[in-house]
């Protein structure tokens, strides 16, 4: 018997822990609901509970998932990526980790916060994100940006037409955000940190914590502009990824 099902009707969001990943399924949730090929999400049973999100060919579990159906699952589901709290691994051979530290925005107590752009075309994040995140595919970026937008799910600043960043979504105290990218050309010059800080003092004001999780060779930058590191996880991409 399948110990992980997909669900195919209700409101999953009272199942969802208060955590990063529980939050992040919930913002899929609302900007898509159920009944869509390429964001379904999945109940687990007997020795697993929670909920699993697949969104293309990304995977994220919240809850408490035993080795054997997280095998199972992923050997059916096969997602390029799988995210999931530290409590969990990703034991197949199939998948490598890479550690991931999640960070506070932390903003100096003399920083005024500086005019973030929330109106620029997409297409000029776009542009922006390609040059940092190369493997970004528009199509994909676009349709999903726009619609978790147009659903308040997301929000994009831009600052000083160089720099983007992406809150990815909003729950209780805490905020996401990715997809920090400052244009080649003007790297170097304080941009993202000037950014983050306003992004940081911004929501700080509405009770909001600011969070990003940075793989190893960020890590660096964050700790040297004075983020907090508060947790850490493993992220698995597919062999050949």
């Amino acid at each position: 018997m399948r110990m992980i099902s997909l669900i195919e009707s209700g409101d999953i969001t009272r199942e969802l822990s208060d955590s990063h990943y529980g939050r992040k399924i919930r913002s899929y949730f609302d900007a898509y609901g159920l009944g869509h090929d390429f964001c379904r999400f999945y109940r687990g049973s007997g020795e697993s509970s929670g909920i699993i999100l697949i969104f293309n060919s990304s995977a994220v579990f919240d809850g408490d998932f035993s080795d054997d159906d997280i095998s199972s699952f992923l050997g059916f589901s096969s997602p390029e990526n799988v995210e999931m709290p530290s409590s969990l691994r990703v034991k197949s051979t199939d998948y490598h980790g890479a550690p991931r530290v999640l960070f506070e925005f932390v903003c100096p107590a003399d920083h005024i916060a500086e005019k973030l752009d929330e109106n620029a075309p997409l297409d000029a994040h776009y542009k922006l994100i390609k040059s940092g995140f190369p493997e970004t595919d528009y199509e994909m970026w676009l349709v999903d940006t726009s619609h978790r937008i147009r659903h308040g799910v997301s929000r994009i600043f831009m600052f000083m037409e160089n720099t983007s960043a992406t809150m990815q979504f909003s729950y209780g105290d805490y905020a996401f955000f990715s997809n920090i990218v400052t244009s080649p050309e003007a790297r170097g010059q304080g941009l993202a940190r000037r950014m983050l800080y306003s992004i940081c003092r911004r929501f700080s004001e509405d009770g909001k914590r600011c969070c990003l999780f940075a793989l190893p060779h960020r890590t660096s930058f964050y700790r040297e502009i004075g983020f907090k590191e508060i947790d850490n996880d493993i992220i698995y991409y597919k062999n050949g990824e």
